[in-house]
């Protein structure tokens, strides 16, 4: 049986914490701005750019990170919100588990 990598939490720590500001913070804080709403309350929502103001927010914030192997899928069904899904493949030397 292949032993799985141990998470480095110092390092963890360390990434999240050269982070904080500038990426959690800061973009929770964007995406708050962006008055969009559920359509419950808005019944303009699907014309009103709001779902793709958030969307183009978060996928500014994603990119900031330089993810290797990142990978994006974005559905529309119809009738409700947009979805997207951010894949990051395995990179050499990452576990199947």
């Amino acid at each position: 049986m292949v032993e799985a990598k141990k998470l480095n939490e110092e390092a963890t720590r360390a990434n999240i914490e050269e982070r904080w500001e500038d990426w959690y913070v800061a973009g929770l804080s964007d995406f708050i701005r962006v008055p969009n709403l559920t359509p419950m309350v808005d019944p303009d929502y699907a014309t009103n750019g709001l779902v793709q103001e958030s969307m183009k927010c978060v996928d500014g914030y994603i990119n900031k990170l330089d993810v290797k192997g990142i990978t994006k899928t974005e559905f529309h069904p119809e009738g409700m919100n947009p979805l997207i899904v951010y894949v990051v493949e395995k990179s050499e030397g990452g576990s199947d588990k």
